[in-house]
């Protein structure tokens, strides 16, 4: 996404889901979204596709208070990523 001159991306992206969430609210009258956003660059380690996985299901344990222990083995986050996803849906509805 092109941010407007001088603006940081990082504060233009959060303005950005700020006013989704602010329509979200007084079109739907929902508010029960979670949104997680994740800043990577091209060619850093950290964009690995796992550890964004770990971080989704980490942050989505604790904002919905879920007592399952995340896994650490790449193989395991992998094969268990769509049943989080699952679980805090069925919990946020």
């Amino acid at each position: 996404m092109e941010t407007p001159l001088g603006a940081n991306a990082k504060d233009f992206f959060c303005r950005v889901i700020q006013k989704y969430k602010n329509v979200a609210v007084s079109t739907y009258k929902i508010d029960n979204d979670i949104l997680i956003p994740h800043f990577s660059s091209l060619g850093k380690k950290n964009a690995v596709y796992f550890q964004v996985m770990y971080k989704i299901t980490t942050i989505l344990r604790l904002k919905l208070n879920i007592k399952h222990k995340v896994e650490l083995v790449e193989e395991n986050l992998r094969k268990y990523f769509s049943y989080w996803l699952d679980l805090a849906n069925s919990l946020i509805k």
